[in-house]
């Protein structure tokens, strides 16, 4: 591909020398090519698109996905053999994390919604560690809305409010009206308001509901905090349900609009293009239109936007002359807005993609005075992590023009940029370039129309551009279209690779762009690429790093550290990793500690939950005393991006929509897989058991005593807290867990404080640990008691049970251990089982490392029912009909799946995604018709 690069660079270069315009090739334009080819080589850029099944769930679903992850030129991204996944909510904290393996660019996935995540509106962001180097801009981001299973579990909220402004402030009149999915008033709630901005509590109140679910309220605020918008939680206290959603203050009260001068610059005297969009207080493009005026207020422009508050127009900016829009919105609200400033001297870029699809044509101008210096420019042209061409540019007679073949160039997003000869950029242009190469997929089915139940066998056929067929790799799901919406111009994972990974910021409906079949389409995109394009990445100011801050994680692998006791790395050392599974048996690898003390296991098998051991030894063999610090996961800043348009949520108003209605589905008494197969099993209700938990019998003391758990540490809140000390933990989790000398030693006695004697016969105040007033009376690891080990009565000191229980706490790492509890009887316990089980006698030597990483979610298989009779009683309410995560064409571009449709007519609407994962994706929908059954 280089040498086709380097052959379309000898041609411009020679035509230039025909006519005589052509300047001696510069050594700038060969060092910009190994500049950025050293650049894209050392960070390379990688592209990750998550295909799920459906677009909005309901708690108790499983989100299925499908993971893409492709580098610039849409094939497989080497860089990384893990993505992760997360669910954030509305608040941008991180409810969910999972880990999937990549395998060259393909992984899959599910995150299954249980009770603990409540309803609301969450955003599910991908991304693998080396995208971190990007920033999270560039992350795979997707709105989702989660519902609560049942019009019991939900509440819609419509909310009116009216505004009543003065100089400083104003007076906001709110009123609610609560109901539930069936649109049903919830009478005489009980419910807290809470209205916040900027951050700030601005209302914090609680109200009853009237006969028909309303209520109303007042407060005032300053007119400069109102600008920013508010936020309103109702919380029912009826049903515990909580609901969050924006307050908007008129959409178009504040329009932000901002102009582009195409290449970068407005500069006088230069007939260029002026790009813009207007956006309103939601975030979301607002369509406005108006004059551009001059000094004079004279009238030099007309601007209309073309699509989502964007649009271009043409100007001839006049030195000393500035220039503002008089504007108005589709609702009538008139504004202004000032241009940028013109500069008196520089160059412009224009370029024109549009006029003809097969070429472009580039026009660099610049004003005379800088012609005449006669300097040294260069045009770059870079697309997919490559320079296409680098050439010399000769603006001494004051313009240079340049027509390129659109052949020359992948389908994507092309920079073009001016630089000076000191490496300067000074003007720049993205355009969108589609040689419409997608890949094509038709559907053949058995029959055209199937019936409830029936067996559905589908067969697929991919072809490229030119009809011949194609190989890849494909998913592909199946909704009910009686629940579930499919937005086409949703972003899929063409408008992901082709154009949303290139482009920082919120894009409205990306999928518009490459499905629709408006004319205006292309100049749409245009406009968008003149915007939210305006600028790229300036590779040319960043000589690549020596080390990029996250690494590429090319495989799974354990990696570290080793430091004496003064710090310093300890060299030649041999570190074992050892670990056991079910499928894998013992795996012990050997390795040697460099010079820095770095150690690393490379290609370990994934497993789904995981804890390695980790030894250090001298070179004689025997074990040595080493600090062991393995390199952990840095995840991304959770806080989510302030340039996400503000919307009200699918809760917000009365709408009829699927959505609401998907919403208010019963979740099922069990997962189809487990339902009955006859009627003669009947299916019990789920019974909730709310007793008190049985004692533990505690077995060593005082002849088998009894204690109720009333504090406890769960093994997921001690993975969560990993190596931090166990001590530390049980503090913080433990109300009141403490050391003391006032405390009572049973529940038969009254506290006191603690007096004990020493060697020297001296009295002093004996503390020991104790949770509120009550003594630790003796601490079970592992089923072990310590005070048989280390008590008064066996060693003659009153303070070594308690100099024990303080060095194992500290020692003892969160995630070496399984559970933690307190209990209480007649005396108090504590009871700890570590990973190990090895009692009193668990904390790691020094020199070893007990490693639990982050688990990894390995595929699970979509349970597909089977029908071999039509008189199956399960009753099959699947919205997902079905999920297919691996679909594989073979060498005729050929592929098959089937599944069972459920038991209701209804239409079906099948997506199916993928790569050839040589430069080419397919999106395509296609519908399926499930109908009654005819009674002949």
């Amino acid at each position: 591909m280089k040498n086709s690069f380097s052959f379309f660079l000898l041609i411009i270069l020679l035509s230039y020398a025909m006519i005589g315009r052509a300047q001696s090739p510069q050594s700038g334009g060969k060092k910009l090519i190994n500049r950025a080819d050293t650049f894209f080589s050392v960070m390379p850029s990688e592209k990750l698109y998550l295909h799920t099944d459906k677009p909005y769930y309901n708690v108790t679903d499983t989100i299925w996905f499908k993971a893409y992850a492709l580098n610039a030129a849409l094939f497989p991204s080497r860089q990384s053999a893990k993505v992760y996944v997360e669910l954030i909510n509305d608040s941008s904290k991180l409810v969910k994390r999972v880990i999937i393996p990549v395998q060259d660019g393909l992984g899959n996935g599910d995150i299954l919604l249980d009770k603990t995540i409540p309803p609301g509106t969450y955003t599910m962001r991908a991304y693998t560690n080396w995208m971190q180097n990007f920033g999270t801009g560039l992350f795979f981001s997707k709105l989702l809305y989660i519902g609560g299973a049942g019009a019991n579990n939900m509440i819609l909220i419509n909310e009116q409010h009216e505004i009543k402004q003065t100089a400083n402030d104003a007076q906001v009149n709110l009123s609610l009206n609560l109901s539930n999915a069936k649109k049903m008033a919830l009478p005489f709630h009980d419910v807290e308001v809470v209205i916040t901005a900027a951050g700030k509590r601005i209302l914090n109140k609680k109200f009853t509901t009237t006969d028909a679910g309303k209520l109303n309220t007042s407060f005032t605020i300053d007119n400069a905090v109102l600008k920013g918008g508010l936020q309103l939680t109702v919380t029912d206290k009826n049903t515990r349900i909580r609901q969050t959603l924006p307050i908007i203050i008129d959409a178009d009260a504040n329009i932000d609009l901002q102009f582009f001068p195409e290449g970068g610059n407005m500069v006088a005297g230069i007939y260029n293009k002026v790009a813009f969009k207007a956006i309103n207080t939601t975030g979301y493009g607002e369509d406005i239109s108006g004059e551009v005026k001059n000094s004079k207020n004279e009238v030099v422009a007309r601007i209309t936007s073309l699509h989502n508050g964007m649009g271009s127009f043409m100007l001839l900016p006049q030195p000393g002359n500035k220039y503002y829009a008089a504007l108005r919105t589709a609702s009538g609200k008139t504004f202004k807005a000032e241009l940028p400033a013109v500069r008196p001297a520089g160059t412009a870029l224009r370029i024109d993609n549009l006029s003809k699809p097969d070429s472009i044509s580039l026009y660099i101008t610049a004003m005379l005075d800088t012609a005449l210096l006669k300097r040294h420019y260069t045009l770059i042209a870079e697309i997919k992590d490559q320079v296409v061409f680098a050439t010399p540019v000769d603006i001494s007679r004051g313009f240079f023009n340049l027509k390129i073949p659109a052949n020359k160039f992948g389908t994507g997003i092309a920079a073009f940029t001016l630089l000076d000869e000191n490496d300067k950029p000074l003007n720049q242009r993205r355009i969108f370039i589609d040689r419409h190469n997608n890949l094509s997929v038709s559907l053949n089915t058995n029959k055209p129309a199937f019936n409830p139940k029936d067996s559905v066998a589908l067969a697929f056929t991919v072809t490229n551009e030119l009809g011949e067929p194609v190989k890849g790799f494909f998913s592909a799901t199946v909704t009910a279209d009686d629940y579930i919406k499919t937005d086409i111009n949703d972003n899929d994972i063409r408008s992901q690779m082709l154009l949303t990974s290139e482009m920082t910021g919120y894009i409205e409906s990306p999928g518009w762009y490459f499905n629709t079949a408006e004319a205006s389409a292309r100049k749409a995109l245009d406009n968008l690429l003149l915007t939210q394009g305006w600028t790229g990445y300036d590779w040319a100011l960043s000589p690549a790093p020596s080390k990029p801050k996250f690494e590429a994680e090319t495989d799974n692998h354990v990696a570290g550290k080793l430091e004496n006791l003064f710090k310093k790395p300890i060299k030649g050392a041999k570190v074992t990793l050892f670990a056991s599974s079910k499928k894998n048996g013992l795996v012990a690898i050997d390795t040697t500690s460099n010079e820095l003390g770095r150690f690393v296991f490379n290609d370990l098998p994934f497993f789904d939950t995981i804890a390695y051991t980790i030894k250090v030894h001298n070179k004689k063999g025997k074990e040595m005393g080493a600090g062991i610090i393995v390199d952990e996961f840095t995840p991304a800043n959770v806080a989510l991006s302030d340039n996400v348009p503000v919307s009200k949520p699918w809760f917000a108003g009365s709408s009829d929509s699927l959505m609401v209605k998907y919403f208010n589905k019963p979740a099922p008494d069990a997962p189809l897989n487990q339902q009955p197969l006859s009627f003669k099993n009947r299916q019990l209700k789920e019974v909730t058991i709310r007793a008190k938990k049985e004692p533990v019998n505690m077995g060593f003391v005082n002849n088998f005593e009894y204690g109720h758990p009333i504090r406890e540490l769960n093994e997921a809140e001690l993975i969560k807290a990993k190596k931090r000390s166990l001590l530390s933990l049980v503090r913080e989790k433990f109300k009141n867990f403490r050391e003391a000398s006032y405390y009572a030693d049973d529940a038969m006695n009254r506290a006191y404080i603690h007096r004990g004697i020493d060697e020297l016969k001296k009295p002093f105040v004996m503390t020991n640990f104790v949770l509120g007033t009550r003594y630790i009376y003796d601490v079970y690891i592992d089923d072990r008691s310590v005070q048989s080990i280390y008590g008064n009565r066996l060693t003659g000191d009153s303070t070594t049970y308690r100099k024990f229980i303080i060095y194992f706490l500290e020692t003892m790492g969160a995630d070496d251990v399984k559970e933690v509890k307190i209990l209480e009887g007649l005396h108090t316990f504590m009871t700890i089982t570590t990973r190990s089980g090895a009692g009193p006698f668990a904390i790691s030597a020094p020199g070893t490392l007990a490693y639990r990483p982050l688990p990894i979610t390995l595929p699970r298989d979509f349970y597909k029912p089977k029908y071999t009779v039509t008189t199956s009683p399960i009753i099959d309410t699947r919205t997902t009909v079905n999920w297919e995560p691996n679909i594989i064409t073979d060498d005729e571009g050929k592929a098959k799946i089937w599944f069972y449709a459920a038991d209701k007519p209804d239409t079906y609407t099948l997506k199916l995604e993928g790569t050839d994962l040589q430069g080419h994706v397919a999106s395509q929908t296609f519908k399926i018709n499930i109908e009654a059954k005819t009674i002949n």
